[in-house]
């Protein structure tokens, strides 16, 4: 088989393939269509998700001081990792 030849067959069965899967049924690859699968809008939900948490931690009596100790510990890890470079 010539170098022309192969090159036809492996253009003839790169198209036939390519149209294969594009004839697919979109609708049978999505599995789940309740949730995305874009990292962005995830992002979006989880940030969602965790500011409603976070609304219904607000509640707990005390909760505010443990928060403002943790921040605290936080920026001053942060501000320590800076004074280091």
């Amino acid at each position: 088989m010539s170098s022309d030849e192969q090159t036809e067959e492996l253009k003839y069965r790169l198209l036939s393939n390519f149209l294969q899967v594009t004839s697919e049924n979109p609708g049978k690859l999505i599995s789940n269509y309740e949730a995305s699968d874009h990292p962005v809008m995830e992002a979006l939900e989880q940030s969602y998700k965790f500011q409603l948490a976070i609304d219904k931690l607000e509640g707990v009596p005390g909760l505010g001081k443990v928060a403002a100790i943790l921040e605290a510990k936080s920026k001053k890890k942060d501000w320590m990792k800076r004074k280091k470079r």
